[in-house]
């Protein structure tokens, strides 16, 4: 049995800063991106001793339709990254905290102690990938991390996704095809019990059935709930019903605490 879990966090011997790198789909500036960010950094957010955000957008050079990077270019932007943020590390003692790909290019974030500069000898030189333009856009103060809080990282339904598919990988490297429906269960708590009752209506309506009740005094959300419906698992199809889940338990003020499901081989 594939049990639900809270988000794990993959640090490094003595890391600093922590590292958990995870990515999701979204708009930004109502354009299709993909953002991929340091998570871990959200429990230390903001750092005072790296109070500038710097940033450098990369121009891509065979994206894909919807903007985002292709098959073709992908191991080049990954040896790029690696040295562009070595080089900014090394100058500036600047973190990369993530990226955003969109509209055909890729922006790089970091937070260090203080601001870019145009006579930066490391930056100046760093003429490795000549065939890309490399755009050290700028920097400014932002003690407060918005770039970070408020852009970067992600929503509760973005983060939701991203439990999603972490343990659907978990399911594939379980050699599980996710090709066969199956029970799915999913567990939220609620302030008061008529609270529960009011998300029981809802979701009986949608064919789930009560698979634990529980009751706990010592916690504000005491009122505990497991639902299972037989469901797809392919990674759109849990998105849309776990989501769906989610936002029900909200409209409760419940707290939705995930899904687990069995694995099929």
């Amino acid at each position: 049995m594939l049990w639900r879990k809270k988000m794990l966090w993959r640090k490094k011997k003595n890391p600093d800063p922590p590292e958990n790198w995870d990515s999701y789909f979204c708009n930004v500036n109502n354009v299709f991106a993909s953002i991929f960010l340091n998570l871990a950094l959200n429990g230390i957010a903001p750092d005072p001793k790296r109070p500038y955000l710097i940033w450098i957008f990369v121009e891509m050079l065979t994206p894909r339709p919807d903007g985002l990077s292709s098959r073709e270019e992908f191991d080049t932007l990954v040896t790029l990254e690696e040295d562009l943020t070595a080089v900014v590390k090394m100058e500036y003692e600047a973190e990369c905290v993530g990226r955003i790909t969109t509209d055909g290019r890729r922006e790089f974030y970091f937070y260090g102690p203080r601001p870019l500069t145009s006579d930066s000898p490391q930056l100046s030189t760093f003429t490795k990938f000549p065939e890309y333009r490399v755009d050290f856009s700028g920097s400014e103060l932002d003690s407060e991390w918005r770039q970070y809080l408020n852009v970067l990282y992600p929503n509760e339904e973005q983060m939701q996704m991203i439990t999603n598919h972490r343990l659907l990988e978990r399911l594939e490297q379980n050699r599980d095809s996710l090709s066969q429906k199956r029970n799915v269960r999913h567990w939220s708590y609620f302030p008061s019990a008529a609270a529960r009752s009011r998300f029981l209506e809802h979701v009986s309506a949608l064919g789930y059935h009560v698979y634990n009740v529980s009751e706990n005094p010592s916690e504000p959300h005491r009122y505990g709930l497991a639902i299972e419906r037989s469901d797809s698992v392919s990674r759109n199809d849990i998105d849309e019903t776990v989501l769906q889940v989610l936002r029900l338990t909200n409209a409760e003020d419940g707290s939705y605490d995930g899904w687990e499901t069995e694995v099929c081989n």
